[in-house]
């Protein structure tokens, strides 16, 4: 009797793993648990994101996590896709962008809603263009900024979402700190500067247009409101077929 009871005690930690890994909880449309993007790149992100569940009901969450634990990247992001439910229940159109430091995997998990407009060959082809050469340089934070705006202007444009324009308006409705005309000029010198580099490095389009929103727009200041005043409502219950693709690097 107490061989057997050994024997089924071995037994069950050969079916069962060691290490039960619990998905994340959302925090919002950014989740970022390595605590990789300023705070300021995670709330302008969720802005973005904002503008596009409120404008065209489709929800666009980015998350970053250490490691995906006993999963692969696919089945991972499937299944946290799920749990939160992204998406509304009745159109399916959500998109996940997941990012897993130790395994050096990344996915873009695509809606049942949002499989024409993003099927796996222009999912991956966005990865290998906006994310992976900043992944691959170690510039992680840059990689998740451009891949979370690279797929909302994709959509945007898909779906005639005045995605720029809304958050134009938004930054010009914040409260902007007043500034003198000396530390103004020295500002707006500066920051013509690095986006005159950004341009001439062949790194402009959204860093640059995030530059200027994170600056303020008009010499720095001003911290940033929700648009529409009612900010992150939760996801709507949708679901994913797999459909999207990944990478490592």
């Amino acid at each position: 009797m107490k061989k057997k009871l050994i024997f089924l005690f071995c037994l069950f930690f050969l079916v069962v793993p060691i290490q039960i890994w619990a998905l994340p909880s959302s925090t919002g449309y950014i989740t970022d648990e390595a605590h990789i993007l300023p705070t300021k790149a995670k709330m302008f992100l969720a802005q973005v994101s904002q503008v596009l569940d409120q404008k065209g009901q489709i929800q666009l969450a980015t998350v970053v996590v250490d490691s995906l634990g006993n999963e692969d990247i696919d089945s991972y992001a499937n299944k946290l896709y799920e749990k939160w439910g992204i998406g509304s229940k009745t159109t399916d159109k959500g998109i996940l962008f997941v990012t897993s430091l130790k395994e050096k995997k990344v996915r873009i998990e695509v809606g049942y809603g949002l499989e024409g407009v993003l099927p796996d060959g222009k999912t991956g082809a966005l990865l290998d263009k906006y994310v992976l050469p900043y992944y691959k340089a170690g510039k992680m934070a840059e990689g998740i900024i451009n891949g979370h705006l690279a797929i909302a202007q994709l959509i945007a444009d898909e779906f005639q979402i005045p995605l720029k324009a809304a958050l134009n308006q938004a930054d010009g409705n914040r409260n902007v700190q007043t500034m003198n005309p000396l530390a103004r000029f020295i500002s707006t010198v500066f920051f013509f500067i690095i986006i005159f580099w950004l341009l001439k490095s062949g790194k402009g389009g959204w860093l640059i247009f995030i530059l200027l929103m994170l600056s303020g727009g008009r010499g720095g200041g001003g911290s940033f409101g929700g648009f529409g005043g009612s900010g992150f409502g939760g996801f709507g219950g949708g679901l994913s077929g797999g459909g999207g693709s990944s990478r490592g690097w």
